[in-house]
């Protein structure tokens, strides 16, 4: 039989990186199928992405509860673009963003 090596001890089931907007939580969905469409949607992007590519990534990246919440925040084009490049910082890269 092969060798079988266990690293559940070294992965995260509990929880998922959450952003705070006022009074607000809204969870970001950091799974390994949404990072690689988050990164197949980045891939052909060239500087900024357009705001046809912002909307697709926040479908991606937050479920539809969350959603509602945000668009009960009335946001701005502005704060919600930043908004879904804090999302993606958390998905990809800077795990310290907003800390």
């Amino acid at each position: 039989m092969g060798k079988i090596i266990d690293i559940t001890e070294q992965l995260n089931f509990e929880s998922k990186p959450k952003i705070k907007i006022k009074n607000v939580t809204i969870e970001v969905d950091d799974s390994a199928p949404t990072a690689l469409k988050l990164m197949e949607v980045m891939s052909g992007v060239d500087g900024d992405p357009t705001v046809a590519q912002m909307k697709n990534l926040y479908e991606i990246i937050f479920n539809e509860q969350d959603r509602v919440k945000i668009e009960k925040l009335s946001l701005n084009l502005k704060s919600w673009m930043a908004l879904i490049r804090e999302a993606i910082n958390l998905i990809v890269g800077d795990q310290e963003a907003g800390e």
